[in-house]
């Protein structure tokens, strides 16, 4: 609202929202405008009308009574928004990993709605609301709202802020991406608050991410990102957690069945050497999985759980073959057991990077994998004792295997092996079958 002065006239005009101002426009001029606005096919747009305030004098007494000001129409404006190319692959990226989107927006309804019908996203009238059916609804309706409806428009910031707590209060997580200050309370509250570059300072300053550029193609590489982290996270968990879980079945076993500790603490630090250490060094620095990880916590605790089964149970079936078909002592028997459970766990580092989500880096893994199977089978199988061969083998306890014994050792580890490596295959397809 603006005061122009014209030869001692002052005329009050005031810009503003169509849908907003148009029934404040005097009744025998409304039908007229509203005419020229279907006629012209405006609703494609963002209107703004511009009006000469005839109720008021100054801008001081229109602002007093602005809910009764009466407007004579002299224009509308109408704005076009460019629609962005990289848009389209933003949508597909929450489209396929079955995120839902709505629109927050201060502008009419039906221009929000025309706008996405551009980039053919269809919304039905039933899926729009408005900013003043937010205004009355309580919380219980509210909730029923922000579920079912897609566009929201005409919202005030808080508004905007209103549906987000909402949406948080059902336990969905939310993302908001904005640019205005009209945005900050709603990006604040929100899970993860996206701001553009080009937006408000203190927008981006209170936002986790701020799209460079304003570029939307930046999601998709978010979101791989995001996904390739918790791929690293969860394929290393596993390593570790398999051996901490064999760990507890040996114990368990040795108390159950009154049977001798197989492992030192020297001989677990080495099976963290060549069970963990190694492999998750080549999978942290090569993993380029980046497929939507839908449960964690089972697919973990379903993984090791079955691993470290098959690693233990290997292990004493070649303690107990050893034992009925050789003369072993039982430091012999020991490293049988250490043996067949470091193979198994390479076995098991096979298993969770040789899948169909990694498409890149297999003939590498399988390689590196093989590079740490022969170096470990070369310390157990050597007679050498001199240098740093001989500082490696007594500091982790690793005694010669003599060669009668490596045939029962490499029969075991291959068929563990390969049920381990087609088990995790089999406990896949069924868990998520189910």
């Amino acid at each position: 609202m603006i005061e122009v002065q014209n030869n001692s006239v002052t005329t009050v005009l005031m810009l503003g929202g169509y849908d907003i101002l148009i029934d404040n426009i005097a009744k025998e001029k409304a039908g007229a405008v509203k005419k020229e606005f279907e006629t012209a096919n405006l609703s494609l747009y963002r209107n703004l009308l511009l009006g000469r305030v005839t109720s008021s004098a100054n801008v001081k007494e229109a602002v007093a009574d602005i809910d009764k000001i009466e407007i004579d129409p002299v224009c509308i404006i109408s704005i076009t928004d460019k629609i962005r190319d990289d848009v389209f692959d933003a949508i597909k990226l929450f489209t396929d990993n079955g995120i839902k989107l709505k629109i927050l927006s201060g502008d009419s309804a039906k221009a929000v709605q025309e706008v996405a019908s551009e980039i053919g996203w269809k919304i039905a009238n039933e899926e729009l609301v408005s900013g003043d059916e937010i205004e009355k609804a309580d919380e219980a309706k509210l909730k029923e709202i922000v579920i079912n409806k897609t566009i929201f428009a005409r919202l005030k910031p808080e508004h905007k802020l209103r549906i987000i707590k909402s949406l948080k209060s059902q336990k969905i997580y939310t993302a908001m991406i904005g640019d205005g200050v009209n945005d900050l309370p709603a990006i604040k509250e929100s899970n993860m608050g996206i701001a553009m570059e080009e937006g408000s300072a203190i927008t981006k300053e209170v936002a986790d991410i701020v799209l460079l550029q304003n570029k939307f193609s930046l999601l998709p590489k978010i979101f791989d990102e995001g996904n390739l982290i918790v791929n690293s996270v969860m394929s290393v968990g596993k390593l570790f957690i398999t051996k901490n879980f064999f760990v507890i079945y040996i114990t368990l076993l040795s108390l159950l069945f009154l049977l001798e500790f197989p492992l030192t603490p020297r001989r677990v630090s080495l099976i963290n050497i060549f069970g963990i250490g190694l492999p998750a060094f080549m999978i942290t620095l090569k993993n380029s999985n980046v497929s939507k990880t839908d449960d964690f916590i089972k697919e973990l605790f379903s993984f090791v759980l079955l691993s470290a089964a098959i690693i233990v149970g290997a292990g004493y079936i070649g303690v107990y073959f050893a034992s009925k078909f050789y003369q072993v002592s039982e430091r012999d028997l020991q490293m049988i057991m250490l043996t067949i459970m470091i193979i198994t766990n390479i076995a098991n580092y096979f298993s969770i990077v040789l899948t169909k989500e990694e498409t890149n880096n297999k003939l590498l893994y399988v390689i590196y994998g093989f590079i740490i199977l022969l170096l470990y089978i070369f310390l157990a199988a050597t007679s050498l004792q001199s240098g740093v061969i001989l500082l490696v083998k007594k500091f982790y306890e690793i005694d010669f295997v003599r060669p009668a014994l490596w045939p029962v050792v490499m029969i075991i580890s291959l068929i563990s092996s390969i049920v381990l490596f087609y088990a995790q295959k089999l406990r896949k397809k069924i868990l998520y079958r189910t």
